[in-house]
C-alpha cells in the first residue's frame, strides 16, 4: 500500500513538473525571441543578459526537441555576429588620455591646453580612446553573456560532453563557425 502511495506521488509529481515547463517554457522562448530582437535593433545587451538565467527554467530536452538548445544555438548566433574575433580583454582602455608632445599630465583638461595644435591632437586622441572604451566594454559584455550560456548548458547538460554540447547546438541552429570557440568556453566551465 505504502509503495503504491509512493509511486501516485511520483507520478503527480512528474505531471505537475510537466505542466509547469509546458507553461514556462513558450514564455521563456518567446522572451529570448523578443530580447535577440532588441538586441539586433538596438544593441541593448542587457536584453539578452536579462534572458540567460531564464533559460534555467527549460528543460534539456522536451517533445519539440530541445527548446534549450534551439533558444540558446538563436541567441548565440545573435551575440556571435557583434562579437570582434580579434578582441583582447587583456588591452583594458585607458583611464586618462595621454596630451601629445609631453608638456601636460595625462588627463588634463582640455581648455588648460593654451597651444591650439597641441589642444586638437589631444581632442583627437581622447575621442579615439572614448570610442575603444565603448568598443572593450561591449565586447566585454557580449563576451559575458556567451560565458553566462555556456554556464546554463554546463549545468542543464552536466553529464554531456561540451563537444556533444556544441553538436547539438550546431544541429538546432549555431553557425558552424561559432563553434571553436564555444567548445572553448564550454571546456572553461567544466569541473
Amino acid at each position: 500500500m505504502r509503495s503504491l502511495k509512493v509511486r501516485w506521488i511520483g507520478g503527480l509529481l512528474a505531471a505537475l513538473t510537466s505542466m509547469v515547463h509546458a507553461g514556462t517554457e513558450p514564455m521563456v522562448t518567446e522572451a529570448a525571441q523578443k530580447a535577440i530582437m532588441e538586441y539586433k535593433s538596438r544593441g541593448d545587451i542587457t536584453a539578452i543578459s536579462s534572458v540567460i538565467p531564464r533559460l534555467k527554467e527549460l528543460p534539456p530536452q522536451n517533445a519539440q526537441g530541445g527548446a534549450l538548445l534551439k533558444v540558446s544555438a538563436e541567441l548565440l548566433n545573435a551575440l556571435y555576429e557583434t562579437a570582434d574575433p580579434n578582441f583582447q580583454s587583456n588591452k583594458k582602455p585607458a583611464m586618462n588620455s595621454e596630451v601629445p608632445g609631453g608638456r601636460y599630465r595625462a588627463g588634463t583638461a582640455p581648455e588648460s591646453i593654451k597651444e591650439p595644435e597641441i589642444r586638437a591632437a589631444y581632442e583627437k586622441v581622447r575621442t579615439e580612446d572614448f570610442k575603444y572604451a565603448e568598443h572593450y566594454h561591449r565586447q566585454h559584455d557580449i563576451g559575458s553573456a556567451i560565458d553566462g550560456l555556456a554556464t546554463v548548458l554546463r549545468t542543464k547538460f552536466e553529464k554531456m560532453s561540451a563537444d556533444k554540447i556544441a553538436e547539438a547546438l550546431v544541429k538546432r541552429g549555431m553557425k558552424p563557425s561559432y563553434d571553436g570557440d564555444f567548445r572553448k568556453r564550454l571546456l572553461a566551465k567544466s569541473g
